[in-house]
């Protein structure tokens, strides 16, 4: 099967890039994503003030908190969008990632039980 030509990618591109059609797209979602948010923010602020409370309770230097709520808002994203096996998996691969750029196991844990 032969691939689209150069001529007809580019004519796809400038289409779906017009600036008319994603203002069209984006206005029809706007209700839907607001809805959304209104949602969603709420439970993230009330994860990250958990995680901020048990790592202020341990002790942890303020300039190493962001470091550790990162690591939160990635075990929740991955938590709201995987079911169990995976989920443990990939919280498995941000937990190396983030003891790989100094944060200490026993934080890491403690921010990972304080996630809900």
């Amino acid at each position: 099967m032969p691939v689209r030509n150069e001529a007809l990618r580019r004519a796809k591109y400038k289409a779906k890039n017009n600036a008319d059609v994603i203002r069209e797209r984006f206005a029809g979602q706007k209700s839907n994503m607001d809805t959304q948010i209104d949602g969603v923010f709420p439970q993230l602020t009330a994860m990250e003030d958990a995680v901020k409370e048990a790592l202020e309770a341990a002790g942890v230097p303020t300039i190493q908190v962001p470091f550790y709520l990162n690591f939160g808002r990635e075990c929740w994203r991955i938590k709201k969008r995987f079911g169990s096996p995976t989920c443990n998996d990939e919280i498995g691969l941000m937990y190396a990632k983030w003891a790989g750029r100094g944060l200490t196991s026993p934080m890491l844990d403690l921010v990972k039980s304080s996630v809900a």
